[in-house]
């Protein structure tokens, strides 16, 4: 079988959003939610909204390290990465609005837009060919 030219970019993408979506699930669901003591609703929305785009960076980080040589699943992850950056700017603006530290909000957002940009011109590249 040969290497497909997004094969890199699709897996290392997808690493990092697998890692990235299971730090973001600790930091806010765990640590905002659980061991608050009362949590406020805009707690808990933005908790629930990070919860959300963190599962589904969790699936697409699996999603693209299974397909990231399939010409087959290309399609699939080009829109899979194109839905997680839609939800990777509506999470990160949840969490500057409702979140704690503005820092932290920033930086998911930058690595949010960035991670699925690089996948789905991975998986561009590999339907392409």
């Amino acid at each position: 079988m040969e290497k497909l030219p997004g094969k890199g970019m699709v897996t290392v993408s997808s690493v990092i959003m697998l890692i990235w979506g299971l730090i973001n699930a600790g930091y806010y669901d765990v640590a905002k939610l659980v061991l608050a003591d009362d949590p406020s609703s805009k707690a808990i929305a933005c908790g629930v909204v990070v919860g959300i785009a963190s599962l589904a960076a969790v699936i697409g980080g699996i999603f693209g390290i299974a397909g990231s040589n399939k010409v087959a699943k290309a399609s699939a992850i080009v829109v899979w990465a194109a839905f997680l950056l839609i939800l990777a700017i509506v999470s990160g603006i949840v969490s500057l609005v409702a979140g704690d530290s503005k820092v932290i909000g920033v930086a998911m957002m930058i690595v949010g837009i960035i991670v699925p940009f690089v996948m789905f011109m991975g998986a561009s590249k590999n339907r392409v060919k």
